[in-house]
């Protein structure tokens, strides 16, 4: 074997572990689990903790005053947020956005689906949702009328976006931004459950 086969060979096998060692993302761990979560970490279960030991030190970390705490991972499109009065420091929210390419387990993706399409796959569920009747209404560009749904166990943000068809044509639609899962029995508030955080705390 010449030296440049070898040097070829031992890149080959350093980028392999690299990549099996790294936290990519599976085509498992894709899929969006309404009110439990993504990737192995559930919502009300899983700690920050837990969230470092799947996905490393995240690059960026907020504090929303003295609320919650968000962990940002911008190459993953996620973030995972806990209440700062969290003595376990639970997930309560996960935010996913672009680059996320994953899809809830009813096939709503980021970028793609529209409100029509949420609309049809979550207006109807089996469990019969009471917030289900929260989407009749198309969202307007007004930021007071809101540009989100949240539902049980998950909720989307909207954004009127201009989308090429395939017909070579322009349209607007109302596309899914974000999504957030979230506990079954609605969104986690930090301060009735933990009572306020100061900032001494």
């Amino acid at each position: 074997m010449t030296r440049t086969g070898a040097i070829r060979m031992w890149l080959t096998v350093i980028l392999t572990a690299m990549l099996m060692g790294g936290i990519a993302v599976t085509a498992a761990d894709d899929v969006i689990i309404e009110g439990d979560g993504i990737a192995g970490i559930s919502v009300g279960i899983s700690t920050e903790e837990d969230v470092i030991t799947r996905f490393g030190k995240p690059p960026k970390t907020e504090s929303h005053k003295t609320y919650s705490t968000e962990l940002i991972y911008p190459k993953l499109g996620m973030s995972f947020y806990y209440c700062q009065a969290d003595p376990r420091k639970e997930i309560f929210v996960i935010e996913l956005k672009k680059p996320f390419n994953g899809a809830t387990t009813k096939g709503i993706r980021i970028g793609e689906s529209t409100w029509s399409d949420v609309l049809r796959e979550y207006r109807n569920v089996e469990n019969d949702d009471p917030k289900a009747d929260d989407i009749d209404n198309e969202p307007t560009n007004d930021p007071e009328d809101g540009n989100d749904i949240e539902l049980e166990g998950i909720g989307f943000r909207f954004k009127n976006t201009v989308r090429n068809m395939p017909d070579g044509s322009r349209s607007a639609a109302y596309v899914v931004s974000e999504i957030d899962i979230i506990e079954r029995d609605g969104l986690r508030q930090c301060d009735s459950k933990f009572g306020t955080r100061t900032n001494d705390q």
